[in-house]
């Protein structure tokens, strides 16, 4: 690469944002520098990290909504990137869902939260405002929800999970905030759900059922593509149109009749068409537009559109890479599609269809957004982030970029970077190392468990690391030599070299440098995030029915005053300063607030206008805490300059 590249790639990995954060409806492409904050360190944000899982064309925005919990919004005319909103859990979606107008989502979570399950939640989206978060909706505690469903206006949400359903509800006349609410429908077993205002289609292998979600009968059952098995499902608003797509590329649209008149003739509805084939692969959507006039088909590689009265070819596009979701838009002029990459495609269309566009890559995977997973100052007051792509980068105090530590070519991660820049500590999954810079000469390699923590010591003497699952290793950084064990399955070094640990269902324990082990929270039916002070007596801990609750010595000591603080999300990152004397309490809707431990009272509050979900704070000296976040950025706040 040119120095001219080299120039480029840092300065999209370290965009930099003055104090003005009001920059117009772009104002999210480059992050800006929040209120009280002394830099940040990150990129734009514009396209997605995971799947593109699902897409809409409005009159002015091609929309995507991704499965790390981001929604894009692209003008429509000049391709230019608009807005972003983060919507999700800090895990990401498993399955997500938007109406066609694009104002509501649905989603449910990809990883269980707490030991309550997924998380299933329907929600409103403007553009340029913060979405309402909604605190959970249904939470399945053993059953991953394998299908999610959004009717064309968003006023219901539908998901499975082990063959119960479960629905969401919102009245249209909020366009901020959304009433919920929640029932389950003792169902037949079944894999998919399509939704319209009254009706639920359901499929179980090639049989789909029409049910009423209010009532426990039956339903009316049907098998539209003969033996062959059911992969999309499609229910018009008003219930009265079904299209259905199966595993061998075959599609049909029928017309629906009601109770009586299907208990007359034994069947719930008449073909519009016999069942044509869009190919041979699997579908993966199928809809109906709104004039009911065409009906658009996403396969892996391929979009068809059919006429709707005919089931005539009407326009097929071939796609590259895996497609996941595709929409048309209502004047039929706009062609969208959303694939596994996290990129998404738009396409022109010539009226009658006549011909498209040459594609056009609004979103793919960029390099500047990476979930930061840790930071740490390095000498002469610059920071280090390392961040999930597997590399770490430096900067200077004031956001100029200095280096980035990329990959290494067998694929192994930059877990950490020493503060004097001399040793970088990295893992490719089964084995631990630690190489000296800048040659990058091994120092030692351990064996280590998959998906196993570990962590370098502020002062890069040594390294904590979890073995077999069940114990926590320290181990000496000049040579991997161990230094103690002791039980326990996470690993974070904190101020002094100390850390916390924790097993699942086990009580929160403080190990220092010798190994020597302090119960600092007892063994609790369920807490999340956690964090310590440098001498393991006083904690601090999420519990679920209590909210933020600080520990000394094992003992509860209060709980924190978050009645009076706006708090948006959840809290997902904590820490304590050197002293104990403050808690730095972070959430998924990108806040920050100060406690002081003797009141519980919150002393300074801090919002990062890009609401960017933070995944780790820390406690710096002179008055400073870093937040590192899912939008690939950290931020250097002064507790001096906290917004009055």
């Amino acid at each position: 690469m040119t120095a001219a590249g080299l120039a480029a790639a840092f300065t999209s990995l370290f965009a930099w944002a003055g104090d003005d954060a009001s920059q117009g409806p772009s104002r999210f492409e480059i992050l800006p520098k929040p209120e009280g904050a002394v830099a940040r360190f990150g990129g734009a944000v514009t396209g997605h990290t995971g799947a593109a899982m699902a897409v809409a064309v409005t009159r002015d925005f091609v929309v995507s909504a991704g499965s790390e919990g981001l929604v894009h919004f692209w003008d429509r005319r000049s391709r230019a990137h608009r807005s972003v909103l983060w919507v999700g859990e800090p895990g990401g979606h498993a399955l997500v869902r938007l109406s066609d107008d694009a104002k509501r989502l649905a989603y449910v979570s990809r990883d269980k939260v707490y030991a309550g399950g997924h998380i299933a939640a329907l929600m409103a989206l403007v553009p340029f405002e913060r979405p309402w978060y909604p605190s959970h909706i249904s939470e399945f505690p053993e059953t991953t929800p394998t299908s999610l469903a959004i009717d064309r206006e968003g006023r219901f949400a539908y998901w499975i999970a082990g063959g119960d359903l479960g629905q969401a509800s919102a009245p249209l006349t909020s366009s901020t905030a959304a009433w919920y609410g929640t029932k389950s429908t003792c169902t037949t077993r079944a894999d998919l759900v399509a939704a319209g205002r009254e009706r639920v289609a359901l499929a179980d292998g090639a049989l789909v059922t029409i049910k009423e979600p209010s009532k426990y009968d039956d339903g009316m059952s049907f098998d539209p593509l003969g033996s062959e098995t059911l992969t999309a499902l499609w229910l018009s608003p008003d219930s009265r149109m079904l299209a259905a797509g199966g595993s061998r590329g075959h599609v049909g649209l029928w017309k629906l009749v009601d109770r009586a008149v299907a208990a007359k003739s034994k069947s719930p509805g008449t073909p519009v068409f016999a069942p044509v084939a869009c190919g041979t692969e699997t579908v993966r959507s199928v809809a109906l537009s709104e004039d009911g006039a065409t009906l658009t088909v996403a396969q892996p590689a391929s979009i068809c559109v059919l006429d709707a009265k005919t089931g005539a070819q009407r326009l097929n596009v071939a796609v590259s890479g895996e497609l996941l979701a595709c929409a048309l838009s209502e004047d039929r002029r706009t062609l969208v599609a959303g694939r596994a990459d996290g990129s998404v495609s738009v396409w022109d269309v010539a009226a009658g269809f006549a011909q498209v566009s040459s594609e056009s890559v609004l979103s793919a995977r960029p390099v500047a957004l990476n979930t930061v997973e840790s930071v740490s100052f390095v000498a002469g007051g610059g920071i280090a982030c390392a961040a999930d792509d597997g590399s770490v980068r430096v900067g200077k105090a004031d956001g100029t970029p200095v280096e980035t530590i990329l990959a290494a070519p067998d694929g192994a991660r930059a877990l950490a970077i020493a503060p004097d820049g001399s040793a970088v500590l990295r893992s490719d999954g089964k084995s631990l190392r630690l190489e000296a810079r800048p040659g990058g000469e091994v120092r030692w390699t351990i064996a280590l468990a998959a998906g196993a923590p570990a962590a370098l010591s502020e002062d890069a003497t040594q390294v904590a690391v979890t073995e077999d699952g069940k114990r926590l290793v320290v181990l000496d950084a000049a040579d991997g030599r161990v230094i103690a064990r002791t039980p326990g399955d996470g690993a974070w070094w904190g101020s002094q070299g100390t850390f916390p640990a924790r097993g699942a269902g086990a009580p929160l324990a403080h190990v220092d440098r010798s190994g020597r082990t302090n119960v600092v929270v007892p063994a609790r039916a369920e807490f999340g995030a956690a964090a310590c002070s440098r001498d393991g007596r006083l904690a601090v801990v999420v519990d679920r029915d209590h909210g933020l609750v600080t520990f000394r010595d094992g003992l509860i000591v209060r709980m924190l005053d978050t009645d009076d603080v706006s708090w948006e999300g959840r809290t997902s990152a904590l820490a304590v300063s050197d002293d104990g004397a403050r808690v730095a309490a972070a959430s998924t809707g990108g806040n920050l607030t100060i406690y002081d431990t003797a009141t519980g009272a919150a002393v300074a509050r801090f919002v990062d206008p890009a609401y960017a979900p933070v995944t780790r704070v820390v406690f710096f000296a002179g008055g400073r805490v870093a937040t590192c976040d899912a939008y690939g950025t950290a931020i250097v706040w002064d507790l001096k300059r906290a917004p009055r």
